[in-house]
């Protein structure tokens, strides 16, 4: 039976970030964390088993033992479900858009789990369970640890290895106000790819990470291209493809990539973000499809105790 020791909402209250993952040729690698968040607090001992939410998409989310979040607390906690407890959480997130938002809810009920256990926060064991119930380590990664996440899972487990973004970078997101369901957007992906299109992402995702480290936006750039997901996935949602075309013929643009399975998408610039967005965004107007354009910063801290 697990000891649950402490029931000071103070004591288990976690803020997690969102994150972008893929980054072009970093298919299933490479994660960032980025400056949207859910924050989650838990109280112990109610009777019953709620989570309530307020934020983006809170309208959509199961209040009960369904909730993703719920979830995790009694498969970590199975003798909640006599105790009863209450999850409050509130969102900045777009939902089921390509940032995150189910790693996010892992990652904080994880957080939480031990909190209520009386322990700190053990980011590699949430790493570990995390990475086992979403199946790839990118977006995780980069909610638990921050920064710019590279992944892999080695025989003694998944690892990960955190890269700060250069400073002379600056993010756009663009988001679609139209879903991409993440089964589509896995089913839409061949399960077998040529050699040749093997060789160009390894050679970018090599170009991409040797960028970040010497902060080329030349290198950079040319690692955010991908043959292995992008193309597929943007054929769900046509202006994808066009609007990723549109914001890397800005003169200010770095790179631009579908943000995980979409439909949103991300741009790396050396300034003007928004303008480079609005060059996008511009696609999706012009089919009818309302969509934001929200300029966004890495978080370098993951997951926080607030």
């Amino acid at each position: 039976m697990v000891s649950l020791v402490s029931n000071d909402l103070s004591d288990m209250r976690v803020r997690v970030p969102a994150s972008t993952s893929n980054l072009g040729a970093g298919f299933d690698v490479l994660g960032l964390a980025l400056n949207m968040y859910l924050d989650l607090s838990l109280t112990l001992d109610t009777g019953s088993i709620e989570v309530l939410s307020t934020g983006a998409g809170a309208e959509a989310l199961p209040t009960d033992e369904s909730n993703l979040i719920a979830q995790v607390l009694l498969e970590q906690l199975p003798d909640l479900r006599s105790r009863g407890f209450r999850v409050n959480t509130h969102s900045d997130i777009p939902l089921t858009r390509g940032f995150g938002s189910s790693a996010t809810a892992i990652v904080g009920a994880l957080a939480l789990a031990q909190l209520a256990q009386g322990q700190e926060i053990d980011r590699q064991a949430i790493l570990q369970i995390a990475t086992a119930r979403e199946g790839h380590p990118d977006n995780v990664s980069a909610s638990i640890f921050g920064g710019l996440t590279v992944n892999a899972s080695l025989a003694d487990g998944v690892h990960t290895h955190v890269v700060k973004v250069p400073s002379s970078i600056q993010i756009v997101g663009i988001v679609p106000h139209q879903k991409i369901s993440t089964a589509d957007a896995r089913d839409a992906l061949p399960t077998e790819y040529k050699r040749a299109d093997i060789v160009y992402n390894l050679q970018r995702l090599s170009w991409l990470i040797a960028g970040l480290y010497e902060g080329d936006h030349k290198m950079i750039g040319a690692g955010l291209n991908d043959r292995l997901h992008q193309d597929y996935r943007c054929a769900l949602l046509p202006p994808m493809r066009e609007a990723i075309d549109a914001m890397q013929a800005h003169a200010d643009c770095i790179g631009a990539f579908v943000s995980g399975a979409g439909p949103a998408m991300v741009a790396f610039t050396q300034k003007n973000p928004e303008a480079v967005g609005e060059a996008g965004a511009a696609l999706f107007r012009e089919r009818e499809i309302d969509v934001t354009v929200r300029v966004l910063e890495p978080d370098n801290q993951g997951i926080v105790r607030v």
